[in-house]
């Protein structure tokens, strides 16, 4: 029987980013969840700038959470807190490919 983690690390995910009526990047995300994730976001005092929300879906948690690494550090977008540094980036891209 798998255990929670492997259940959590296999397990479809996907990386999600929120646009404004400017075409403006609002916020990028992962999740396994959408719905529940979008539940969340829909209490931050940006949302009501929302206009459009795209989603790629990933098989596993890994090249999700290095998709959204990436597109937070080269897109910019405008709400995310946590920024990952060009070294922590290339750190996780060469790690996930080993």
């Amino acid at each position: 029987m798998a255990t929670y983690y492997s259940d959590m690390v296999n397990r479809d995910t996907c990386v999600y980013r929120f646009y404004d009526a400017d075409e403006n990047l609002l916020y990028v995300g992962l999740s396994m969840n959408l719905n529940s994730r979008l539940n969340s976001h829909r209490r931050t005092e940006w949302w009501t700038d929302v206009v459009r929300c795209d989603v790629e879906w990933f098989e596993g948690r890994e090249p999700a959470r290095v998709a959204e690494r990436r597109a937070i550090l080269d897109e910019a977008p405008i709400h995310n807190r946590m920024r990952p540094t060009p070294e922590i980036q290339f750190r996780d891209i060469t790690d996930s490919a080993s």
